[in-house]
């Protein structure tokens, strides 16, 4: 089929450009196998579209993260409580003492996504491994004394900010379950502290129900995917103008 062809290669340049070589011809006639023939156009124009970020793209979208999202304002506000001050010694030296009281720590078990990004992440940073933690090193329990027993206290209280490390925010209910407990119990112990919430990937929905549901201080993506990026949406950028039959004729169960 002519569509078949046109969206063949299409992915083809894809896989040499940007793919890293990970879906040849084979592969992907390998796949198609799985759908009957009607199908194969549709799975074919659904891959073309697919957003692919290989490891070279996921270090430089970490350093956007660190540099845009952590960073940035912390300069800009030593910057403004010391009269706009251009002295890099000295904004720089205010921007370390930051990072020493700063813990960055991944969303999930060791083994899921949101960890592994940490490794990236302190890599392109060049960033120190005492600025990083997991979840269970947070808190620890006082057995006796004035505090009750079986109470939770923090294990470092001369940690200022705590920065959580997402990869992707869908509807934000994982993130939601994964974290509120945990912001709750930081918050509960030092409330002055500044918890934030940083992701690679993140829906605008999903950025607005972690905000609405979590008790961080900032919330950001480093890319905001907007309803544009919904296949079947009415700003859907995956279909260019007059094709709207085309967008018609797709079968949307068959899709999701």
């Amino acid at each position: 089929m002519e569509d078949c062809a046109k969206y063949l290669n299409k992915i083809k340049v894809l896989n040499e450009s940007i793919w890293e070589g990970r879906v040849g011809r084979l592969a992907v006639e390998d796949w198609l196998n799985n759908f009957d023939y009607l199908e194969q156009a549709e799975s074919l124009f659904v891959l073309s579209n697919f957003m692919y970020f290989g490891s070279r793209q996921m270090r430089t979208l970490m350093n956007a993260m660190y540099r845009d999202l952590y960073r940035a304002p912390i300069v800009y506000s030593i910057r403004k409580s010391n009269g706009d001050t251009m002295d890099s010694e000295l904004i720089e030296s205010k921007f370390i003492e930051a990072l020493k009281h700063t813990k960055f720590l991944g969303i999930g078990n060791p083994s899921e996504s949101g960890c592994h990004l940490l490794y990236f992440l302190r890599q392109e940073n060049e960033l120190p491994k005492t600025c990083f933690a997991h979840t269970h090193e947070l808190f620890k329990r006082k057995e006796n004394g004035d505090v009750p027993e079986g109470e939770m206290l923090l294990r470092n209280e001369n940690v200022e900010r705590y920065v959580f490390i997402d990869d992707f925010c869908g509807s934000g209910e994982q993130a939601k379950i994964e974290l509120k407990g945990i912001v709750a119990d930081l918050k509960k112990r030092k409330p002055d502290c500044i918890v934030s919430y940083y992701v690679l990937f993140a829906t605008t929905d999903g950025l607005s129900h972690i905000s609405s549901n979590v008790n961080f201080d900032e919330v950001e993506a480093v890319v905001k995917l907007d309803d544009s990026f919904k296949l079947f949406s009415d700003e859907s950028r995956y279909f260019k103008v007059g094709e709207g039959q085309q967008k018609e004729n797709l079968d949307r169960t068959f899709c999701e």
